[in-house]
């Protein structure tokens, strides 16, 4: 998964470290309306992404890892032990 870091996935999702390419959270506004994004940040991006794609085997375990880590952290499940705890 590439991803674009924008204020809620920095406050709310990256402490949960899940394996994403990132192309940061730094761009700049162009006159057209459209973003660019620090083209160093492109590359490890790309390479990342390419590799997911052509490695079954990385790709297979990317997605486990990220599975795991978001069914521990953001799931309903945990949602209701953490309401739990509250109420």
């Amino acid at each position: 998964m590439v991803v674009f870091e924008y204020p809620v996935f920095k406050s709310d999702i990256k402490q949960y470290n899940l394996n994403l390419a990132s192309l940061g959270s730094e761009y700049q506004k162009r006159e057209d309306g459209y973003i660019k994004i620090a083209e160093k940040k492109f590359e490890p991006a790309l390479k990342e992404a390419l590799k997911y794609l052509k490695d079954q085997d990385y790709r297979q375990q990317t997605v486990e890892e990220n599975f795991e880590i978001a069914a521990a952290e953001l799931s309903y499940s945990r949602l209701e032990e953490l309401l739990e705890k509250l109420i």
